[in-house]
């Protein structure tokens, strides 16, 4: 929990990346559209953009429910995950703990997350895989 909260809190850094597929949708998935590997590009709060060196961080979603977020010194931490609201929502658990988010854009190759907790908070993502 404590890893990807501060994937979300950690200090600018940069890299910006395009998104080239315009023929996703704005969020609505039964699930298996975010299975992959996904890299963090930026984090935005309040005016504020942090950027991410590609695989600077990582949210690995495995069709199995289990995932893998990692962090930028080799930090790993194993989460299960669930996607509700008829994919308009993505939750992960670390151990009794759930992260909850609203995804406000699913396609391809882009992944756009808003924090349920602390809204305003989006975090953008680029597939890798």
């Amino acid at each position: 929990l404590c890893l990807l909260l501060a994937i979300t809190l950690m200090a600018f850094t940069a890299c910006d990346k395009d998104d080239n597929d315009s023929s996703g949708n704005k969020g609505g998935s039964d699930g298996n559209d975010i299975v992959g590997q996904w890299s963090l590009l930026k984090s935005e709060y309040n005016g504020d953009t942090e950027y991410y060196d590609e695989g600077e961080y990582m949210l690995i979603i495995n069709e199995n429910g289990r995932g893998i977020a990692t962090g930028g010194k080799g930090d790993n931490e194993t989460f299960l995950w669930e996607v509700g609201d008829n994919g308009r929502t993505f939750v992960m658990f670390f151990g009794d703990e759930a992260e909850s988010y609203t995804v406000r854009e699913l396609t391809s190759n882009r992944l756009v997350l808003e924090d349920r907790e602390y809204p305003g908070w989006i975090d953008t993502y680029e597939r890798l895989d």
